[in-house]
């Protein structure tokens, strides 16, 4: 296990690769597979690290802050979608960057909430309750490994949950309708099928994704700050 004993910064570039690489999956299936110009994707991560940080900093676990922070997203895509997904391309793009910017305006000024500018923690409660005692039992086993790869272990398995569920998506019923939906809204409606819902219900998986890519961020990060 010696070669999982000092992982240094090869960890932490792999770590942000993998929370990134969730990030990218959620926009993929929204602006690749759906069409929908998302320029405020950036959001839902927001939204998701922050959601962890809050809960953790009023006793929750890690599970339910993390289920908290995909239920906050689901809501949150919920409003947004119906607001401005019956809007045309070029207006979408448009809203949804006003969307994240007024999810990082109230992030920045509701100090109370989420400390502001000064930023809130969100890494502890889960290097306490997940970190510490993985590095503990594998350090009462004989086993010396780096006290980032419990984390780095995580997001890699979610990158693969997350692109194997995906392609699970795209190439079942639903994803072949997205696709039409993509290249002929008007051939879908003809087949007595709603577009829009097929646009709203992609927009919340990939907001989903998305949040799910914000709770790692947050756990990677002791803290985290608007910027």
């Amino acid at each position: 296990m010696d070669i999982f004993a000092d992982l240094g910064f090869t960890a932490v570039v792999l770590t942000s690769a993998g929370i990134y690489a969730v990030f990218a999956l959620g926009l993929q299936l929204q602006v690749g597979h759906a069409g929908l110009v998302n320029f405020g994707h950036v959001g839902y991560l927001a939204i998701g690290a922050y959601t962890v940080a809050v809960a953790n900093e009023r006793g929750h676990g890690v599970i339910a802050s993390t289920l908290l922070a995909m239920l906050v997203a689901l809501i949150a895509s919920l409003v947004i979608g119906i607001v401005t997904l019956r809007l045309r391309e070029d207006f979408l793009a448009i809203t949804s960057i006003a969307a994240s910017s007024l999810i990082y305006l109230f992030i920045l000024n509701n100090s109370e909430l989420t400390g502001g500018p000064r930023g809130i923690d969100a890494g502890t409660e889960f290097r306490t309750t997940v970190t510490r005692p993985l590095l503990r039992w594998a350090r009462d086993n004989g086993w010396d490994i780096d006290r980032a790869l419990p984390l780095l272990v995580i997001v890699w398995i979610a990158v693969a949950l997350t692109w194997a569920f995906l392609m699970l998506l795209v190439r079942s019923p639903w994803g072949r309708m997205m696709r039409a939906v993509r290249e002929d809204e008007n051939a879908v409606r003809a087949l007595g099928r709603n577009p829009f819902l097929y646009r709203l219900q992609a927009l919340i998986i990939g907001a989903q994704i998305g949040a799910l890519a914000g709770v790692l961020y947050g756990f990677n990060l002791v803290f985290i700050t608007p910027e």
